[in-house]
């Protein structure tokens, strides 16, 4: 509960020091919405809305560099107010704010040009920025569609978040009809039941991050002026080069999550940009001023950690989001299920969720494995952002009858695994922050560019009580000098086992032991009968967080098709529309 504390006060902290930094008067671009309308002949009006906070230069600006086959017409600019724009021919990028106000207009550059307008005065502004791609939708052999930047990458500031709405008057875009793929940005890209396709970004954009928007029509919907005699899925092959998913090459897709903590006197930022290509790639970002990378260089000595004693106590502090850091350290697992059905399991203890025995076990859709139902009943206290963030996702899974269910939480974190996504993402960094505040990482100082995180004496010593702590699990019916006081740590041993991917098998130990043990009771029952409520319980924890992975994976498996979910990091490649940089100046 200290760490949940320290870490939260540290969000909020940025959340108010970060952002907005009124003493700083930093520039900000609050949002991006842009909003795409489709119309017959290819032609795709786009309008973006920015939201902005400005306290120096004199204009915003959009570098427009890959045109090719298209045409940008219409440039248009209106302001909170309602304000059109005047349109000058010649823009002067040095002229001052005041020659500027009011006005917009297009500057040459050696590979394009530049959208510009001025930004009248310094505060709080919201322009409405417009123009019309001739032949956005182009014919191609098999299919009709397009690959357009609509955001750049390398624009200052970057974007706080950006979305995007795209319609076509009369006609319902659905999977049936189209596809789309999203990418360059952490978050999703998803069909919408009134037949829009919207997209929204889950975090701060970084300086390298972009979004491109992939679409592929039916035959039929357009009537296109440009016509290629090349596939698009030659296109789609070129825009996937690079794509990084989430849940195919990494584990993460380089969000960045900041954290502003507090020491007696003065504020400690760190950020952490998350770029893992391979599960034990690096955690890279700033702490303390210098870039350091997050994830330490583990050389384990020849044995070390294999061959341990049994630990009996309960390891890393009870804390299963250091638990989980240390199995996705040594172990290398990609399983994140059994981190949800842990957390269940230790609600389940707490009363936090009641189980009850399901009155439909004759029914054909129900496993009859899973011979309870999960009641929300109440909010648990957390230890951790990682917790307090999966309750919140099973509460919205559960629905407004509060009831946990294996198919609705599939269905669930297959439509919204772009969130789900985003919590494993944070997950492995809530673990590492874990670690260091208990001083089981330390960082390595050096006169380079990038400083290192490295196990420390007392994080080996967890790791060891950790691994000591598995060995205890498995071999638990054959370790002699039972104590009836080890009895009431039972269920902390089933929570920690169901993590370990071992719950059922401990839970058989332990009824070969004590017939008449119960979970979450802290008493023991009358008789062995027991033993099939506790069997029904981890199977039904362990039956949700394994629902909650097929759903994630297949969500995965759709966004890949076309079918719409989470975002690629990278990818996009032969894009048109858009280019690089922009912002502020």
């Amino acid at each position: 509960m200290k760490k949940f504390i320290n870490v939260l006060v540290v969000l909020i902290l940025f959340s108010i020091f970060v952002p907005v930094r009124t003493g700083a008067q930093a520039e900000r671009i609050k949002s991006i919405d842009v909003d795409v309308i489709l119309e017959e002949d290819g032609t795709a009006k786009v309008v973006q809305v920015w939201d902005i906070s400005t306290h120096k230069g004199t204009e915003f600006f959009i570098p427009i560099t890959e045109l090719k086959d298209m045409k940008l017409e219409n440039f248009k600019v209106t302001d909170e107010e309602g304000r059109d724009f005047e349109f000058v021919e010649n823009w002067n990028v040095k002229g001052s704010l005041e020659d500027k106000a009011f006005k917009c207009g297009i500057n040459s550059i050696p590979n394009g040009f530049e959208l510009c307008w001025g930004k009248g005065s310094y505060g709080d502004h919201r322009y409405t920025v417009s123009w019309d791609y001739k032949n956005a939708v182009q014919a191609y052999s098999d299919y009709d569609g397009f690959n357009i930047r609509f955001i750049n990458d390398k624009m200052t500031p970057a974007p706080e978040n950006i979305s995007i709405r795209i319609s076509k008057p009369g006609s319902n875009l659905s999977a049936e009809n189209t596809k789309i793929w999203a990418f360059g940005y952490v978050g999703e890209l998803v069909f919408k039941d009134d037949g829009k396709v919207q997209g929204k970004s889950f975090r701060t954009l970084n300086k390298n991050e972009y979004m491109n928007i992939m679409m592929r029509f039916e035959k039929g919907m357009f009537n296109p002026q440009v016509k290629h005699n090349d596939s698009f899925e030659r296109l789609k092959t070129r825009a996937m080069e690079g794509a990084t998913s989430n849940e195919k090459k990494s584990v993460f897709t380089n969000p960045i999550v900041a954290f502003t903590a507090s020491f007696g006197f003065f504020f400690l930022t760190i950020i952490i940009v998350l770029y893992l290509n391979r599960l034990q790639g690096p955690v890279t970002g700033f702490y303390n001023g210098k870039r350091t990378n997050f994830i330490p260089k583990i050389k384990p000595r020849k044995g070390e950690f294999k061959k341990v004693d049994y630990n009996r106590e309960l390891p890393c502090d009870n804390e299963l989001i250091k638990m989980y850091y240390i199995q996705r350290l040594f172990i290398r697992t990609r399983e994140f299920g059994n981190l949800i059905s842990a957390y269940i399991l230790k609600w389940i203890k707490n009363n936090n969720i009641i189980p009850e025995e399901r009155l439909d076990l004759n029914s054909s859709n129900v496993n009859k494995d899973d011979k309870l139902i999960l009641h929300i009943n109440n909010e648990p206290e957390f230890e951790s952002i990682t917790e307090r963030d999966i309750w919140g996702i099973l509460v919205k899974a559960a629905g407004k009858n509060g009831i946990l269910e294996e198919k609705e939480f599939k269905k669930f974190a297959k439509k919204e695994f772009g969130e789900l996504s985003s919590w494993i993402n944070f997950a492995l960094v809530d673990g590492a922050i874990s670690l260091l505040e208990s001083g089981g990482l330390g960082i390595i100082n050096n006169d380079g560019k990038l400083q290192e995180t490295q196990i420390t004496e007392s994080g080996r010593e967890e790791i060891e009580n950790y691994f000591g702590f598995e060995k205890f699990l498995k071999d638990f019916t054959i370790i002699q000098e039972r104590q009836i006081k080890e009895v009431e740590l039972w269920d902390d041993y089933l929570i920690i086992a169901t993590l370990m991917g071992q719950g059922k098998e401990v839970m058989k130990q332990m009824n070969e032991l004590i017939p008449n043990y119960i979970f979450g009771q802290g008493t023991l029952g009358a008789d062995g009968s027991n033993y099939y409520t506790n069997l029904a319980i981890i199977s039904t924890v362990n039956s949700l967080g394994n629902s909650g992975m097929k759903g994630y994976n297949s969500g995965s498996l759709s966004a890949s098709m076309g079918d719409g979910g989470s975002s690629f990091s990278g990818g996009g490649g032969g894009f048109s529309g858009g280019g690089s940089g922009g912002g502020s100046r």
